[in-house]
C-alpha cells in the first residue's frame, strides 16, 4: 500500500470489505489522503424529512505493519441530519486485515435541502508525517413530505325505493 509507506500502522475505508482491505494501493501519502479529505462518499440520495433512511455500512480494515491498526475516537463532522448508528468499529479495537471492523450510519433530515457531513476514523496514535486516518463524506437531500389528502365529501340520495316484482325469478 503505496500511500502508507513505512507506517507501523494505517487503514483502508470503503462501501466493501474488499474496497477497505485495497483502499490504499497507488496513492500516495499526503493530505488529499489524510484524515478530513474523504476518500469516497455514501449518497442517502433522497429522503422526506421526519423520516429514517436505511442504515449504509462503512468498512474500516488495517492495510500495513502487523496487520492491525489501533483506532481513535469515531466522529461525525456536519450536519446533525446524519448519524452514527452502530458497527462494530466502535466496539472492536484492534482492527484487523483480515477482519475488517463496520460503521453504520443514517440520514434523517428534519428539514427540506442538501446535506453534508463526513464520519472521521483516526488512528491511535496518528502517525507522524503519514496517514493519520481516513474519512468519509456523506451526502443527502431533505424532501418535503407529500401533502396530506384532501377530504372529500359525497352527497347520498335519499329516494324512496321502487318496490319490485321478482315472483317471475323465483
Amino acid at each position: 500500500y503505496a500511500e502508507c509507506g513505512t507506517q507501523t500502522q494505517c487503514i483502508g475505508v470503503g462501501a466493501t470489505a474488499t474496497g477497505a482491505q485495497t483502499a490504499g494501493i497507488g496513492h500516495h501519502i499526503g493530505p488529499a489522503f489524510d484524515l478530513g479529505t474523504p476518500l469516497f462518499t455514501l449518497a442517502f440520495g433522497n429522503q422526506v424529512t421526519g423520516t429514517s433512511s436505511a442504515t449504509q455500512t462503512i468498512f474500516v480494515a488495517a492495510v500495513t505493519g502487523a496487520g492491525t491498526a489501533v483506532l481513535g475516537p469515531i466522529t461525525l463532522v456536519g450536519d446533525a441530519s446524519f448519524s452514527i448508528t452502530g458497527g462494530t468499529c466502535l466496539t472492536t479495537n484492534p482492527v484487523h486485515g483480515g477482519a475488517p471492523c463496520t460503521i453504520t450510519v443514517a440520514f434523517n433530515p428534519t428539514t427540506p435541502g442538501a446535506k453534508a457531513a463526513r464520519i472521521d476514523i483516526p488512528l491511535n496514535p496518528p502517525a507522524v508525517g503519514g496517514i493519520s486516518g481516513r474519512s468519509v463524506s456523506l451526502t443527502g437531500t431533505g424532501t418535503a413530505a407529500p401533502p396530506a389528502a384532501a377530504a372529500t365529501s359525497m352527497t347520498v340520495r335519499s329516494d324512496t325505493p321502487t318496490p319490485r316484482n321478482l315472483a317471475p325469478f323465483v
